[in-house]
């Protein structure tokens, strides 16, 4: 099957899903993308495709909500999704704490103004709302997530290390968690255990150059350097590949 006819399936299933949207059919829609998703779990066009239907519909429903119940606290809560899927962190915010406002109880409403707090690079003001999200909900993954990699950039490795064993713990397949408590552990001087999450990474992401990188300076701390100019290699063929790839567009 030629490259060309495989992207035209692809692009017709999430087609698909989009056309159902549009005629109202919302379950069916989801059902489709759901599917091709499934059907292509690899391919980054299907995985766009789907992202940019999942933020036109979130945007779809929000809007509708707004008229039907502008100031219910769900209404905001879903505004700030789209606001904040769109990159407006700011508007995101103050529809996540008007939410808040209205039900400070309902789990996940801290950790959406957390979150954005972060992405904002307000780490001692996203702290508390984290800490707040985990007293009222202590399994809350992603809040273990976010509090870890705000703490690592308070330089307090230890408690962040807490958190993001516990992040890892229920979510192993994450990268961006095994990165974070990597580098946990590095800044603890623990390198041998810096070194086994960085090699998970590295599993799973071969051709980032970052974390050959990474690699190298665990190595080299652990007296490897055979092993750490190897990463280097890596990471500048990686790097050559890259900027070779960008002359070309």
């Amino acid at each position: 099957m030629s490259l060309v006819f495989l992207s035209m399936l692809l692009f017709a299933d999430v087609q698909g899903a989009r056309t159902l949207l549009k005629d109202g059919k919302v379950s069916a829609a989801l059902r489709e993308l759901e599917a091709a998703l499934r059907d292509h779990p690899n391919d980054p066009e299907v995985q766009y495709q789907a992202g940019e239907l999942l933020r036109e519909l979130g945007a779809d429903r929000a809007a509708r909500l707004q008229q039907l119940a502008p100031n219910a606290p769900e209404t905001h809560e879903l505004l700030g999704r789209s606001l904040e899927s769109r990159g407006k962190l700011d508007e995101a915010l103050a529809e996540y704490r008007a939410a808040l406002q209205a039900g400070a109880d309902v789990p996940g409403r801290h950790f959406a103004v957390g979150n954005v707090l972060w992405k904002k690079r307000d780490f001692e003001e996203a702290r508390k709302e984290l800490e707040m999200e985990l007293r009222a909900n202590p399994d809350h993954a992603l809040a273990h997530l976010r509090l870890g990699e705000t703490l690592l950039n308070m330089n307090q490795p230890e408690e962040a290390a807490r958190h993001l064993r516990k992040f890892v713990q229920a979510q192993d397949r994450s990268v961006e968690g095994h990165s974070a408590l990597g580098k946990a552990f590095r800044a603890l001087g623990q390198h041998r255990d810096a070194l086994e999450q960085f090699e998970i990474v590295s599993a799973r992401q071969p051709n980032d150059a970052n974390i050959h990188a990474q690699l190298a300076g665990e190595h080299r701390a652990l007296g490897d350097l055979a092993r750490a100019k190897a990463e280097l290699e890596i990471q500048r063929k990686l790097l050559q590949a890259r900027s070779a790839a960008a002359q070309k567009h």
